[in-house]
C-alpha cells in the first residue's frame, strides 16, 4: 500500500533540468515508504504527488508515451500506480467490460484524475505529478478546443489525455482539474491546476 502522507521533501535521485521537481523521471524507487506522499514545495507553490507510471503506458497503446502535460488517471490509487490512458482509470476496481461503453470508454475515466504529468516520464518510472500549481504562472496542460481565461478544465472524453474547457458559470460535470489563466499556445493552455486532493 502507497504512503499518504505530506513531505515538503523526498530523495529521488538525479534529475535533469534546473527544476527537479519537474524533471522526476526514475527507474529506481530509493525510499519506498515514499511512494505516494504528497510533496509540498511551499516556494514555489506547488503540490504533487510521488507516484509510479504504469508499465503499460507505451506507444502501443491509444494514447501513447507520456508526455509533459497529459492528464494522469489513478489506475490502482492504493498503490501509487497512475497511467494517462483513461481506459484504464481505476483499473483494478473496473466493473466487468471495463468503464463506460463500447462507443466511448473514457466517459467514465474523468473521475479518477490524479494530476498533470510534468514531463516525458518512461513506462514503470517513478515521477512526481502535478496536482497544485503556482496561482500566477500556472502551468501548460494539453487541450482540446480553445478555452478562455476563468474557464474550468476538466478531463477529456478522448484517448489523448487531454483537458477539455467548460465555461465560466456553467457547472462541470466531472472533477475539475483547475482554472484557464491564459491563451491555447500549441496545444495546451496555462492554467491554474488545482487537481482535489483525496486520501
Amino acid at each position: 500500500m502507497a504512503n499518504v502522507g505530506r513531505v515538503r521533501t523526498i530523495y529521488y535521485g538525479a534529475t535533469t533540468g534546473s527544476d527537479p521537481f519537474a524533471n522526476v523521471n526514475t527507474s529506481t524507487l530509493y525510499k519506498p515508504g515514499e511512494l505516494g506522499v504528497v510533496v509540498e514545495e511551499v516556494a514555489a507553490g506547488r503540490r504533487g504527488q510521488f507516484v509510479q507510471l504504469d508499465s503499460g503506458a507505451t506507444s502501443a497503446t491509444a494514447t501513447g508515451v507520456v508526455a509533459a502535460g497529459q492528464l494522469a488517471f489513478w489506475k490502482d490509487k492504493s498503490q501509487a500506480l497512475v497511467t494517462n490512458n483513461a481506459p484504464q482509470a481505476n483499473a483494478v476496481n473496473a466493473p466487468a467490460g471495463g468503464w463506460g461503453n463500447a462507443g466511448n470508454q473514457t466517459l467514465d475515466a474523468r473521475n479518477f484524475i490524479a494530476g498533470v504529468f510534468q514531463n516525458a516520464t518512461l513506462p514503470g518510472n517513478y515521477t512526481i505529478i502535478l496536482q497544485r500549481s503556482d496561482q500566477k504562472a500556472g502551468f501548460n496542460v494539453k487541450v482540446t478546443g480553445s478555452p478562455n481565461a476563468g474557464d474550468n478544465l476538466v478531463a477529456n472524453t478522448g484517448t489523448a489525455a487531454d483537458a477539455a474547457g467548460v465555461n465560466a458559470g456553467t457547472a462541470p460535470t466531472c472533477l475539475v482539474i483547475g482554472q484557464v489563466i491564459g491563451a491555447v499556445s500549441g496545444g495546451k493552455v496555462p492554467c491554474w491546476v488545482n487537481v482535489k486532493e483525496t486520501d
